[in-house]
């Protein structure tokens, strides 16, 4: 035990201390490394020391422990932080060389060489063989053609000759002839024969080509006289006496027996005669639409008959479109046509009480719900031509448009025009709560009378313009007064002597219906009998040309009412008796200028052309189709009044029927002038198959269907092509290419031009300021 009562292990612990209080104290120099001797002489130190003093047990532990120490040095040894780097020792010998390494890839290439010299030309090689001869340039032709007489009749051993003079030839049995190896040029072509009068005609002789042509010879002296018959019917063939014939432009005339026949002789002949009929009692008055050709010394026999119309009793009433599609009389198809035209629902508002009607309102054109479109344009303040204010578009509901002008915001309840199939333009209405005019309670709209927006829609450019911005809101632009002598069928108006407006406003339908052009209805669906049901309607197939024009022109005009003078915007002449009871119906009211102040807009002297929408008839009635010796061409020749389609039906040439003729390809137009004029090389047959082609279909006199095959289809159109080209080149000028589908080379697209004020044609001012 020592004296101071430690254990060995304390006697450790201040060994250690002392230790490491000599490390504090500088025992050991900075940057040296402990060496392993420093442990081995603590061990051994403390082995001297136990040995003595705890005999041999504490010496075997000892001695344990030092072994254990030994084998833990490299583990144990207090080594310091490492010390600086030693001098370098001398190079050791050269090891052996190692294996050699794989090649690198390839350098780049390097510049090219300069060009070696050139070699030395070849031997010149054998002459070929001759060529063959060439042929000589072609400048020669041929004209094939035929002669008829004016019944179709071909003729054989006519004269044909050439101006100038080259060679001669004549018809053989079958009428054609053939002049063959002309020089190309242009020449007089003559055909003679004793019996018959001369014809002639020009014709272009082409290098290579046969022009073929077809000439048509009266029989008879130059001029003499010439008679004309035929028969007048009704519509369903019956015969009709007592119908006076006259030979339009003469004193000529004849009535016809009880089997409806008649003679007009003394005609000075030969030339074309339109004949008129004035109707006996209970039909129309009517007439040929085509001219017939007499011939001196012949006479000429009308093989159809001249039917007239029907005529509605003094008493008859209308009753409405619906009667006419729930009878059974007429076809499914045409009701259906009816009901889809854009006569048919142009207007769209309610009756009084009703919700609004959008069934062909435009929606894309306005706002979405909760939305707002303030318009580029203003309008006057409702009562206040002075002061113009914002016109702004509103959507709060989904079932609800408004119009704000101003400070005054209307309920839109209705569209007018701008349905799927006519693509112009559409206007709105509106119920005028602020105006104090009341209508007769008996009104068929109600007491409020209904007025137009001033905006509408321009859907071709997709743009809003001002419609009668500055007066819209005043008592004389109710859609009564402006609007419903065209638009409602069956109408019937009072007036307001005082103040000139409007008191009274009932129709029975509220667009062009039936009636509109047939006439009230009433008699016509009690008829019992066929013959009786023709007899109390109008067809307007049957009635004069004259007529026919106005049924459409006195809508599609500009102007007012005869009487009272200027109060409507339409025909009107309450003085005026028969079934229409101041509105105007064609056929049975001889004169439209009875009923119509014309004022239409034009462009001035000596053109003339309109430059207002809805003037058509006013443009119809100085163009050539209307007046001409050879056809009476009317509105419903070229357009279907019965449906949506911009084409008739039915149209009917030289005895062939074509079936929805499209002017969009020129069928339309080349139906008729096809072997005429700048048209002559353009057969009726190349016409048929462009038809045919399109899907159309076309019928012979005999009925029988046309067809035609592909490569034919392809010739006909590429000589309507040719054909309408060299129309434009040589009247125009115009080297255009030809794609009527898309506007060029369509005969409407330059002469019908657009000149519509309200669509989108003439909406703006000219270099001088003026407005259309």
């Amino acid at each position: 035990m020592e004296p101071s009562g430690k254990t060995a292990e304390s006697r450790w612990d201040d060994e250690d201390a002392a230790s490491k209080r000599g490390k504090a104290m500088g025992s050991m120099r900075p940057g040296t490394k402990r060496k392993r001797g420093c442990v081995m002489r603590r061990i051994f130190r403390r082995l001297a020391k136990d040995g003595k003093k705890g005999g041999w047990n504490g010496m075997r532990l000892l001695l344990f422990m030092a072994i254990i120490a030994l084998l833990s040095l490299p583990l144990l040894a207090c080594e310091g932080p490492e010390g600086p780097q030693g001098p370098q020792g001398l190079q050791g010998p050269e090891g052996p060389t190692g294996p050699e390494g794989a090649t690198g890839p390839t350098g780049p290439a390097g510049p090219a060489g300069q060009d070696g010299q050139d070699g030395q030309d070849g031997q010149d090689g054998e002459p070929g063989p001759t060529g063959d001869p060439g042929e000589d340039a072609c400048d020669q032709g041929s004209v094939a053609g035929s002669v008829k007489d004016d019944l179709g009749t071909p003729l054989q051993g006519v004269t044909i000759s050439t101006i100038p003079e080259t060679m001669t030839t004549t018809t053989d049995s079958t009428g054609t002839f053939l002049l063959q190896d002309l020089n190309i040029g242009v020449y007089t072509l003559m055909a003679t024969r004793e019996g018959f009068q001369d014809a002639s005609m020009e014709v272009g002789v082409v290098a290579c080509q046969t022009v073929n042509v077809s000439l048509v010879m009266v029989e008879g002296e130059a001029s003499g006289p010439a008679m004309i018959s035929g028969m007048v019917t009704d519509v369903l063939g019956n015969p009709l006496a007592g119908a006076v014939v006259t030979a339009e432009g003469t004193q000529n005339s004849a009535t016809t027996d009880e089997n409806g026949a008649f003679s007009i002789g003394g005609l000075t002949a030969p030339g074309p005669y339109y004949l008129t009929v004035q109707a006996p009692e209970g039909y129309l008055d009517g007439g040929t639409r085509e001219s017939v050709w007499l011939s001196a010394g012949r006479e000429t026999v009308i093989e159809e008959p001249i039917r007239l119309s029907g005529r509605p009793p003094e008493d008859a009433t209308y009753v409405g479109t619906s009667t006419c599609a729930t009878e059974g009389c007429h076809s499914a198809g045409l009701v259906a046509a009816v009901q889809s035209s854009v006569h048919h629902r142009s207007i769209q508002y309610p009756k009084a009480g009703d919700p609004p009607n959008y069934s062909e309102f435009l929606r894309d054109a306005w706002p979405e719900v909760g939305g707002r479109l303030v318009l580029p344009f203003q309008a006057s303040a409702y009562g206040n031509p002075d002061q113009q204010v914002e016109v702004v578009l509103l959507h709060p509901e989904e079932d609800l448009y408004q119009v704000r002008i101003g400070e005054d915001t209307f309920d839109v309840i209705g569209s007018y025009g701008g349905v799927s199939s006519a693509l112009w333009k559409q206007r709105y209405f509106f119920r005028d709560t602020k105006t104090t005019l009341r209508f007769d309670p008996a009104s068929t709209d109600g007491e409020i009378p209904v007025k137009i927006f001033p905006m509408q829609y321009n859907q071709k450019s997709g743009t809003w313009a001002a419609y009668e911005p500055n007066d819209w809101w005043q008592d004389k632009r109710t859609f009564a007064q402006k609007c419903s002598g065209c638009h409602n069928t069956g109408l019937s108006l009072e007036i307001d002597p005082e103040s000139g407006l409007v008191s009274k406003y009932t129709y029975k339908e509220q667009n062009t219906g039936c009636e509109k052009c047939h006439g009230p209805g009433s008699a016509h669906v009690a008829s019992r009998t066929d013959q009786d049901r023709v007899r109390n309607i109008i067809n307007p197939n049957y009635i004069t040309a004259k007529a026919s024009l106005q049924l459409c022109g006195h809508c599609h005009s500009r102007g007012s009412s005869a009487a009272p003078q200027g109060a409507y915007g339409f025909p009107w002449n309450e003085n005026g008796g028969g079934p229409g009871h101041g509105e105007f119906i064609a056929g049975i009211d001889p004169e439209l200028d009875d009923y119509y102040d014309q004022n239409p807009g034009l462009w001035g002297d000596p053109v003339a052309h309109s430059k207002k929408h809805h003037q058509q008839y006013n443009d119809e009635l100085k163009a050539k189709h209307a007046n001409n010796p050879f056809e009476k061409v009317t509105c419903q020749t070229c357009h279907s009044p019965h449906s949506a389609s911009r084409s008739p039906f039915q149209l009917h040439v030289d005895g062939w029927t074509y079936t929805r003729p499209d002017y969009r390809i020129n069928v339309l137009c080349l139906a008729c002038h096809a072997t005429h004029g700048d048209f002559s090389d353009i057969a009726k047959t190349d016409v048929a198959a462009v038809h045919v082609g399109a899907e159309g279909t076309v019928t012979d006199m005999e009925g029988n269907a046309m067809t035609f095959t592909e490569e034919e289809i392809a010739a006909a159109r590429q000589t309507v092509a040719d054909g309408v080209k060299g129309h434009m080149l040589g009247r125009a000028g115009m080297p255009a290419m030809y794609d009527p589908e898309n506007g060029p080379g369509r005969c409407t697209t330059c002469h019908m031009p657009k000149t519509a004020k309200s669509a989108e044609y003439v909406m703006g001012t000219d270099a001088d300021g003026n407005s259309a």
